[in-house]
């Protein structure tokens, strides 16, 4: 697995994520559905699908999936703590701590 795409998938589709959320809530504040947030989140959705394309072309999908999955679980909810003032509570930070040990059973050798 090609670490660096993971990582830049990572960081397009979250921040995708971040912009469409954004973008809505200014959408429900003005009544403006085309802004400049709305139309960034749906261009990294595109530009991450296209990089995980990348990545699955020479990737084993029984162990990508998953990682890239739960890493993106850990980095939306950052996102959603740091940026967008969401509130985490201790079982969710339980369950990161949970998908964290996960992506090591999945990707440990042996």
């Amino acid at each position: 697995m090609n670490w660096y795409l993971v990582i830049l998938y990572l960081i397009a589709n979250t921040l995708g994520v971040y912009l469409v959320k954004a973008g809505f809530n200014q959408i429900s504040i003005n009544g403006n559905y085309l802004n400049g947030r709305l139309f960034l989140g749906a261009s990294l959705y595109v530009v991450s699908f296209f990089i995980w394309m990348i990545i699955l072309k020479s990737s084993n999908l029984s162990t990508t999936y998953p990682v890239v999955v739960s890493l993106s679980i850990i980095f939306v909810a950052t996102c959603g703590y740091v940026l967008l003032h969401e509130t985490v509570t201790q079982r969710q930070v339980l369950g990161i701590a949970m998908v964290i040990m996960a992506i090591f059973l999945i990707q440990g050798k042996g």
